[in-house]
Parts: C-alpha cells; structure tokens; sequence
C-alpha cells in the first residue's frame, strides 16, 4: 500500500491511497463512499474525482442513497461542538480535560503531528 500525503496549511487535507497500482480514491468515489473536499482538492487529478463523485450520486451509490448526507466536514463540527457544549458548561469550566484528550478528539480534526 503507498499513501502520498499532500499538504495545505500544514494540515493533511487530501492523501492519494494505492495498492497494487490501483488508485484506492477513485474506486471509493466510484463505489459512492467517498466525498471530494473541494475545498481542499485543488491537484490535477480533482476534476476526476468530482466526476467519479457526481457519477455515483448521479446513480445513488453508496452513501448517495440517502436524500440528505452529511458531509463528513460538517459532521465533524458538529460533533465537537457538542461535545466542547457538553463538557464545558459554564458551572464546569476547565474540567474537559478530565473526560476528553486531544488523543480523542484528534480523528475528528486534521491536525497532523
């Protein structure tokens, strides 16, 4: 398996997976489980990927069965705001380090270490 990581404001936004010789993003975006960050895709290859993309939730593959889906973006800001809403209540401040490390929350962000 060879991951190529590429970088934009220090942070990993999009990395290129293969195995094989065989692009593991465009299968995923073919199959309808995966989501192109426009955002954050700006390499020659994205123009493909927006295709295979648009594709599949042209024929409702994968996560395009559903009406509404979440980018996964989105869901993770919502998921840690509710859960720096949860732990730092104002009759609690400072104790969101007792429940939550950044080791835990570290998958729902794209810091890179």
């Amino acid at each position: 398996m060879k991951v190529q990581e590429l970088l934009t404001e220090q942070k990993i936004r999009t990395a290129v997976v293969s195995h094989d010789e065989v692009n593991t993003n465009e299968k995923v975006l073919q199959a309808g489980y995966g989501w192109v960050y426009e955002k954050y895709c700006d390499q020659g290859f994205c123009s493909d990927w927006l295709a295979y993309e648009k594709q599949a939730r042209d024929k409702k593959l994968g996560l395009w069965l559903d009406e509404n889906p979440i980018p996964p973006w989105e869901w993770r800001e919502k998921v840690v705001t509710k859960i720096f809403r949860i732990f730092m209540w104002p009759s609690r401040p400072g104790k969101i380090k007792n429940f939550l490390s950044m080791e835990l929350l570290s998958p729902l962000m794209y810091t890179k270490k």
